[in-house]
């Protein structure tokens, strides 16, 4: 079965390492949209069989995937939406991996916002991909543990793991043309996140409880640009960046921010929550 990835990033980049070693899969194409990638790909992979196309939807694009042969698209972090003359191009399908259960979690950053709703289990899922946004038809999904001690960047790592599993399943059911059981039924209410940017970032603590504060650094910490507060340090108007904390065992007293022995000590709606690294800078979220 001939195939085509398209990447953006670690995923990517991950899933490609763990394909090429399939022999029943033949790779036409890896296809990337970012010039910087190439200097990543060429560690993995003969040149020649990377495409960069900066927009896939372009007439141009569409005459270069079609010469391909392509029995399947399969799409590993790619930021772009595919438009539906695209998606005829391959014989079988193209699938996506999708870092959200769905319906629940469709659109945007998912694994983000799973963590910042505080949600005891991260569930990721392989679709085909069809006109709607994450509304395709469901190939496979799984669930995985969210620890304490986890923050995005564990959950990525863990996420690349359990995906490669579920797409040698799904690459079973589709080579084999098990169409009849091909696709698993959806549960639960449908619901569209959007994609976080850093404007998003701030972090409003005093409306919100520790536990709250807590689950917002740690699901856009780095490689993220992390959460933020504005502030005023030492005479200026700054910009605070958090990227690990927990979760004080004492009630809050006092109202407001204070720093101690390189900690910072947020007043939350209910106690404090002691910021362990973090990063003073006088840049602004805003006005990027």
């Amino acid at each position: 079965m001939k195939y085509t990835i398209f990447l953006n990033g670690e995923r990517g980049f991950y899933i490609l390492k763990k394909i090429l070693k399939e022999k029943k899969l033949k790779l036409n194409n890896i296809i990337y949209c970012k010039k910087e990638i190439k200097s990543k790909l060429r560690h993995i992979i003969n040149l020649k069989k990377t495409l960069y196309i900066k927009n896939i939807n372009k007439n141009k694009s569409l005459l270069t995937l079609k010469k391909k042969n392509n029995d399947l698209f399969i799409i590993a972090g790619y930021p772009q939406i595919f438009a539906s003359n695209v998606l005829k191009i391959p014989k079988k399908m193209t699938i996506n991996l999708h870092g959200g259960p769905i319906p629940k979690y469709r659109g945007g950053s998912p694994l983000n916002w799973q963590i910042i709703n505080d949600e005891k289990k991260i569930g990721i899922s392989i679709l085909e991909v069809n006109k709607k946004i994450d509304g395709g038809k469901l190939i496979e999904k799984t669930f995985f543990s969210l620890n304490q001690e986890d923050d995005i960047k564990t959950v990525h790592k863990k996420a690349n793991y359990f995906f490669y599993k579920l797409l040698k399943k799904a690459l079973t059911k589709i080579r084999k043309k098990k169409n009849r059981n091909l696709f698993l039924n959806k549960s639960g209410e449908s619901k569209y996140w959007h994609q976080r940017k850093d404007i998003h970032g701030e972090l409003n603590y005093k409306k919100k409880s520790a536990k709250e504060c807590f689950n917002f650094i740690r699901a856009i910490t780095k490689p993220y640009p992390g959460a933020w507060i504005k502030y005023k340090y030492k005479k200026k108007r700054c910009i605070i960046r958090l990227f690990k904390s927990r979760i004080m065992n004492k009630i809050r007293l006092e109202k407001k921010i204070f720093l101690k022995k390189k900690s910072i000590y947020l007043p939350c709606k209910d106690n404090f929550l002691k910021v362990t690294k973090f990063q003073i800078s006088y840049d602004n979220p805003l006005s990027k």
